[in-house]
């Protein structure tokens, strides 16, 4: 039930992540702009970069799993366990070590290639190390190429240190958006 209501909730376009004028000239200017603003044990990160590719190079950058294990140092593992025409969407496992501890957690994701995005949301169905997390990419065409928007509210269900959340948010995003640019360009 929750699935399908999950689903439907995600089933309309993410909103662009709006960049002020400082932050649009860093993007122009090749740099992937990541925004925080955490709290307590949640958090919310919006990410924009600019990747001078085609649509179809900017979206197999998305989905390739092994691309981002590769990227992120804490991702250990990414397994797909049910495929984008599952009822509940795609579904995919994480396994990452943060400061040498185990954190695994299951996402499932609605995809709209047609519109050039895809939400994702924790899947209740499984057994997760966080409390939450729901998210977005969007791609938008622009006279350079495309941009890749992203979007994560996350709330790992414990306070976290400060040095802990600014990895996951300005390092690994950072790293993840960098690492999806110079992939598309290399297609």
């Amino acid at each position: 039930m929750w699935i399908g209501l999950c689903v439907a909730a995600f089933a309309t376009p993410p909103a662009w992540v709006v960049l002020s004028t400082a932050e649009e000239a860093q993007v122009q200017a090749g740099q992937a702009v990541v925004r925080t603003a955490a709290a307590g044990a949640s958090g919310e990160i919006e990410g924009v970069v600019q990747v001078a590719a085609p649509f179809d190079a900017v979206w197999a950058t998305l989905f390739d799993w092994e691309a981002r294990e590769r990227a992120v140092s804490a991702i250990e593992d990414i397994t797909v366990y049910a495929p984008e025409s599952d009822p509940g969407g795609l579904g995919v496992t994480y396994r990452l070590s943060i400061l040498a501890t185990p954190v695994v957690y299951h996402l499932r994701y609605t995809v709209s290639k047609a519109e050039g995005w895809a939400r994702f949301a924790l899947d209740p169905a499984k057994t997760n190390d966080i409390a939450a997390s729901t998210g977005s990419y969007r791609i938008q065409a622009v006279p350079a190429g495309h941009r890749i928007h992203y979007r994560t509210v996350t709330d790992t269900g414990r306070a976290l240190p400060a040095f802990v959340k600014n990895y996951v948010a300005s390092s690994s995003i950072r790293t993840q958006l960098e690492a999806m640019r110079a992939a598309a360009q290399g297609r």
